[in-house]
């Protein structure tokens, strides 16, 4: 890993001969679940407390069945990972060596949206003059509940670099998907591009993630990027759990809807994905029960607030 790439098939190259090497008497499908889930649980460990002696026992278990030389060769296709994704942002470079690989056939039938199809999604999201984010919310959120490896949301987030929009700021990325594998996937190349938001492990349709979007389902797997737990994002939790407005609601007039553009990729499944604008109402506390909601919206989120004081 001291070689300096300049170029995505360079990196895939070699990505594959750590990956085959790897092989040996173990299955591809299991060399690949095994290494995205410790990357995964590498990253998460290092802003999750809630889950990280969990997560560091599946971790440890995960790499007992490797030896110190094969856990090397595991860390070199996350530095991989690091420097394609640095040379070419924009691209989904996981979700393209998971079809490669032909993983997703053999696996489960899925089908990821190939990176051009997202890209084009990602964009008719927006005008000629950018994102329409509310006037009294400084943040828009964009959610894909069938995330695979995550390459719509890394195409939005490209998107957004294109209209001059700074979404570690602006933007709150959220993914879903019944798959652990993929979804970890997706953790992956998000919190490697700085996105702020989460990934959920779970079935989209009878367990969808609801609720105020800039605050992660922690009672579910949920996996929080390192960009989540950032000050700014921090400081809007606790606004929005202690007087359930935004730092950029001060008028004193709380807006009853915030967009959330929903989008669909690749899944498991999953018919060709269609992006939709949504909105969705937020319930505030009644002029004659201020306090009640308000001491309920503490109680119920205060420990998302962990997080990031620790």
């Amino acid at each position: 890993m001291s070689r300096r790439f300049y170029s995505t098939d360079q990196i895939t190259v070699e990505f594959m001969k750590d990956f085959d090497r790897l092989c040996g008497s173990r299955t591809r499908w299991q060399v690949w679940s095994d290494w995205v889930h410790l990357a995964a649980y590498a990253i998460s460990n290092t802003v999750d407390e809630i889950h990280a002696a969990e997560r560091e026992k599946s971790y440890l278990k995960i790499a007992s069945g490797y030896s110190k030389s094969e856990l090397e060769l595991v860390s070199h296709l996350l530095g991989y990972t690091v420097e394609a994704l640095e040379i070419n942002p924009d691209q989904d470079f996981l979700g393209a060596l998971y079809m490669n690989l032909d993983l997703g056939n053999s696996h489960a039938g899925q089908f990821f949206t190939p990176y051009c199809v997202s890209k084009t999604m990602a964009l008719m999201n927006f005008t000629s003059e950018g994102l329409n984010i509310p006037s009294n919310r400084n943040y828009a959120t964009v959610c894909d509940p069938t995330v695979g490896g995550g390459g719509m949301l890394v195409a939005f987030a490209n998107a957004c670099k294109a209209h001059k929009i700074y979404y570690h700021t602006d933007i709150m990325f959220i993914g879903q998907d019944i798959d652990h594998t993929v979804a970890c996937m997706a953790y992956i190349q998000i919190s490697l591009l700085g996105c702020p938001g989460y990934i959920v492990v779970g079935n989209s349709l009878t367990e969808p993630t609801t609720g105020d979007p800039i605050f992660a389902p922690m009672e579910r797997e949920t996996f929080i990027t390192p960009f989540y737990c950032s000050e700014i994002w921090t400081w809007r939790r606790m606004f929005r759990s202690l007087f359930g407005v935004s730092t950029a609601e001060t008028s004193g007039e709380s807006d009853s809807q915030s967009d959330n553009i929903e989008t669909s990729s690749g899944g498991e499944n999953v018919p060709e994905p269609v992006a939709t604008h949504e909105t969705h109402e937020e319930t505030h506390a009644s002029d004659s029960e201020p306090e009640a909601n308000t001491s309920s919206s503490v109680n119920e989120q205060e420990h998302y607030l962990q997080l990031s004081f620790f």
